[in-house]
């Protein structure tokens, strides 16, 4: 029930100010041209592990403004410099000032680091770790809704219909260790078998204070035969509801930074016996996820022509095995800890160079894995 009413919340807000009138400000075409991109070095502390050294990323950006109403927005990626990848292409069309309807390939509003991704944006050199094994970074699919800003209230949101997570396409791609990441569909040539729902909220209106709020809730997609049986055909998909909170606060030198992320899954336990899997694999019925930041910029001072020098913390620990259904065994590998410690240098606010130290425990294990990262990320 929850999850309809914070849908419906949202949804009644937006009906409220959908007829509020104020004339669009009409801007002349343009097109604005950006990107980012990073450098990474990682090594294990130990004397069998090799050093990796990679370009995670390069991105450039397209912002064409067809007018003062209309625009079109694209990023195109190269992940590892070998592969492409669109990572984002939508049209938006300002309604009015409180809202946009957008369409396209669309980042998922859930979390902080899904949308707000750009390197020289977060302190260490890798993404946090439950962005990558909870909710993947970058989500992406195809889908339309609405957006705006309610600048009176100081609350932005985001509703949107889209494609869902590729559950099976003759293979199983939810699972274990990642739950989501492999079954990210990033509209190429995707399928869909009923559609997935997204809403999100962010609220700026207290002192030094950002909170964001969003709900993601569907089934997974499934391509199956037209003549598989009823059975099969429902054993192959798992409904899925994500909550997301986080919370960020900056005053002065001192920034904190919360994410939590909870995500139930029904019908696990038949889609783990339609995938084969065991308990190495199994898909769980829930999953939960939280990083808690805590950074000091010793400069004290956040400001272009000072730049900054960050001293940061942080402090993970998630489960994708969290809950299992129908009593079936969690695998203790997926009970993850992770404590990062490092420095930020940030000449201005394009450009990072970073040092970190990251230690990993998990139960399976029972020990701390240390490693070694540096490197450099920036956006223009």
């Amino acid at each position: 029930m929850y999850k309809k009413a914070i849908f419906t919340v949202q949804l009644l807000l937006l009906s409220y100010f959908l007829f509020a009138q104020e004339k669009a400000n009409v801007e002349a075409n343009q097109l604005i041209l950006g990107g980012y991109g990073e450098f990474t070095f990682n090594k294990k502390l130990d004397k069998n592990s090799l050093a990796y050294l990679d370009v995670p990323r390069f991105v450039l950006t397209g912002d064409y403004s067809f007018s003062g109403k209309t625009r079109l927005f694209s990023e195109i990626e190269f992940e590892h410099v070998k592969e492409v990848y669109v990572e984002q292409l939508w049209v938006q069309h300002k309604l009015h000032k409180n809202v946009n309807f957008r369409a396209g390939l669309l980042l998922v509003p859930v979390g902080i680091i899904n949308e707000y991704h750009e390197p020289n944006t977060f302190n260490s050199v890798n993404r946090p770790l439950i962005d990558k094994y909870v909710v993947p970074t970058t989500w992406r699919e195809i889908g339309a809704g609405f957006s705006g800003n309610f600048a009176s209230l100081m609350l932005k949101y985001q509703v949107y219909v889209l494609n869902g997570f590729n559950g099976f396409d003759g293979v199983a791609h939810l699972g274990a260790q990642y739950p989501l990441r492999k079954a990210r569909q990033k509209g190429a040539e995707s399928f869909m078998s009923s559609p997935n729902f997204v809403s999100a909220i962010e609220f700026y209106g207290l002192p030094y204070i950002t909170i964001g709020l969003a709900n993601y809730f569907g089934k997974s997609q499934t391509l199956i035969l037209e003549n598989s049986a009823i059975e099969t055909v429902d054993s192959s998909r798992v409904g899925i509801n994500l909550l997301s909170f986080n919370s960020r606060v900056n005053i002065k030198a001192l920034e904190a930074r919360v994410q939590v992320y909870g995500i139930e899954f029904s019908n696990s336990a038949a889609y783990n016996e339609f995938a084969g899997y065991s308990d190495v694999d199994y898909l769980a019925k829930q999953v939960f996820g939280f990083y808690f930041e805590l950074a000091y910029n010793v400069l004290n001072k956040m400001e272009k022509e000072n730049g900054s020098l960050i001293l940061f913390s942080r402090f993970e620990e998630f489960d994708t095995q969290y809950k299992m259904e129908n009593d079936l065994s969690a695998n203790s590998a997926y009970h993850v800890k992770s404590i990062t410690n490092g420095l930020s240098w940030k000449p201005n606010l394009k450009i990072a160079f970073k040092v970190d130290i990251q230690n990993v425990y998990n139960d399976a294990n029972a020990k701390w894995t240390t490693s070694l990262n540096l490197g450099t990320g920036f956006s223009f």
